[in-house]
């Protein structure tokens, strides 16, 4: 009876221990891969459109999205435009509206690729945007940057839209947990409003 107890007590003893090198080795591991993405993420060269790259340098430009998104619908007018990151790459999205439907495209801003198209019925028009009369987006990143609330922050996102007949870009900034949303008048670079979510 002795027997089968330390023959039972040793094969516990034997598993636990290669139960814990097993862990050890995959968190080394798991360290190891965390250093190469930091390592990788430093380097510009590895990575083409990292979250954080600057978004008032995407290689399609506002003016572009907008004639990508209007070449399938000549008749609408823009309500609005937003570029994001997804899965890591920059993407617009462009909404925009005809007498009888609301159409929504999203845009690679890398390749120019139309990546999701929708629409909907709708037949009441909402404001549209003036585009021959607003700063770029790069003016208004400026803009937002120079609050004392978006200081060191990198600009994560932007959209463009009107509201009570004032043409707006709103830009998020993010660190951490931490986010800063700056909206800048989209035709004088104006700081209208701030808010901090923490």
């Amino acid at each position: 009876m002795l027997k089968k107890f330390l023959i039972t007590g040793s094969t516990l003893l034997l598993l636990t221990a290669c139960n814990n090198a097993e862990e050890s080795t995959n968190n080394t591991v798991s360290s190891q891969q965390s250093k190469e993405v930091t390592e990788a993420a430093g380097n510009a060269e590895q990575i083409t459109v990292e979250p954080s790259a600057n978004i008032a340098e995407v290689a399609v430009s506002l003016q572009d999205a907008v004639a990508i998104f209007q070449k399938n619908h000549p008749e609408a007018k823009i309500l609005s435009v937003d570029l994001d990151t997804s899965f890591g790459k920059y993407e617009y999205d462009v909404t925009g509206q005809d007498a009888s439907a609301e159409y929504e495209m999203t845009i690679d801003a890398t390749t120019k690729e139309v990546l999701n198209e929708e629409s909907e019925k709708e037949t009441d028009l909402e404001i549209t945007l003036d585009l021959s009369v607003i700063i770029e987006p790069s003016a208004a990143i400026e803009s937002a940057s120079s609050v004392p609330e978006a200081k060191e922050l990198i600009p994560e996102s932007w959209s463009l839209d009107a509201e009570n007949g004032v043409q707006i870009y709103t830009v998020n900034f993010e660190e951490g947990r931490s986010e800063v949303e700056v909206e800048v008048n989209a035709e004088t670079g104006e700081i209208l409003d701030v808010e901090i979510d923490e």
